[in-house]
């Protein structure tokens, strides 16, 4: 692929429908734009036994996060399949993180497909079914923005995986489309004929802090792992990918470099606490897509807030006379003076308070500590900008 970095790609005249997506997203063109380009990549290695696709070119116009009305394909990057690993069709449980997310594929960031992964691969080694809710206790989504592609950390205290490569460049332009056979059900739609997972861009990512609830069993694996995956040597991502085509090679590195992580190991953990049984365990707990959730941590949480310090504003009624008449004059500029204060910029200047965009989600998790606030300023989204959630 290394030819087709040099190729001049133009910028698609702005649309309306499309305004919420980032400039630099929209600059980029997809650098598979014949067939020629997309059959370098072998079908044999990327799709699953039994299923049939179809990779076709973009054409110079498209980008990334357009949307078609129909089912016809959706768009992934070439590094997931290449590099990544990730086959056709998804498994379950990355359709169900896609969804949890409200993301397309191409949305979420390849970091944080390799972290997905790595999660998957690393529960079969140990013989546990994946779940959400053990997913959101060891990843975050946070600081999620409009438009851009949305990425995965690992949670505070709970850092199991190395992350993949801190700087992944030159994927922006190497997307292209997937598509079922013409003559088969596309596996990309479920018997109700809804989608899977969202196939193309939401304009509303959700942010996700972490799981409403955690079983016992759970959080009982998730500190066995904490425990013994030493932080100076966390997983490395790069050594878990290969698990389908060198699962020896993986199993030597995980059984070398962490003897104690290991499926026996775990299900005499689970034994001593009466967890060992499937049905200890509750059923895998959606994550509630309406508003953001407290990431649980070991111990009692102390809220930190910050305040401002003002001026005691006397309201005794020997100050402010009950039938003091404003006048109206005074009351038409007091009404404008609000309108100007709520009513919201509109020249894009994200770093004003009262711009449209300015990013509340953010400021409310870096600086309002409290689960109240947090959920209600994600309940309440970009607020001005009137966009609903795809």
């Amino acid at each position: 692929m290394g030819d087709k970095k040099g190729k001049g790609i133009s910028k698609v005249p702005d649309d309306d429908s499309y305004e919420w997506v980032n400039e630099d997203v929209k600059l980029r063109g997809s650098l598979f734009i014949d067939q020629a380009s997309v059959g370098e990549i072998s079908l044999s290695n990327i799709v699953r036994v039994g299923c049939r696709v179809e990779l076709l070119p973009c054409t110079k116009s498209e980008r990334v996060f357009h949307r078609k009305k129909d089912f016809e394909y959706f768009f992934v990057y070439s590094c997931l399949l290449e590099e990544l690993h990730v086959k056709l069709p998804f498994t379950g449980f990355e359709c169900n993180v896609l969804k949890q997310l409200n993301c397309a594929p191409s949305q979420l960031h390849p970091n944080g497909w390799a972290f997905l992964r790595s999660f998957e691969i690393l529960m079969e080694y140990l013989e546990i079914e994946p779940t959400l809710e053990l997913f959101f206790s060891l990843f975050q989504a946070k600081a999620v923005w409009k438009g851009v592609w949305v990425n995965l950390n690992s949670s505070p205290g709970f850092g199991i995986f190395k992350l993949y490569k801190s700087s992944f460049k030159d994927f922006k332009e190497l997307f292209l489309k997937v598509k079922a056979f013409e003559e088969d059900f596309p596996f990309y739609i479920d018997e109700n004929f809804g989608e899977k997972f969202p196939l193309y861009w939401c304009c509303q990512p959700q942010q996700i802090l972490g799981p409403e609830y955690i079983s016992p069993r759970d959080e009982c694996i998730i500190a066995f792992l904490v425990e013994l995956v030493n932080r100076g040597e966390l997983i490395s991502v790069y050594k878990l990918l290969p698990w389908e085509q060198d699962r020896t090679s993986v199993i030597n590195y995980l059984g070398g470099k962490y003897p104690g992580v290991s499926a026996s190991n775990l299900r005499a953990r689970l034994k001593t606490k009466n967890l060992d049984k499937e049905g200890s365990s509750s059923n895998p707990t959606k994550v509630d897509g309406d508003g953001v959730v407290d990431q649980p941590v070991p111990v009692k949480k102390n809220y930190v807030f910050k305040k401002r310090k003002t001026d005691v504003v006397n309201l005794d009624s020997d100050v402010v006379e009950k039938n003091e008449v404003i006048p109206l004059d005074e009351l038409s500029n007091f009404v404008k003076n609000l309108e100007k204060l709520h009513g919201f910029l509109m020249d894009d200047n994200s770093s004003s308070l009262w711009d449209k965009k300015f990013p509340f989600i953010v400021v409310a998790d870096e600086v309002l500590q409290s689960a109240s606030d947090r959920a209600l300023v994600d309940e309440v989204g970009d607020v001005g900008s009137g966009l609903t959630a795809c």
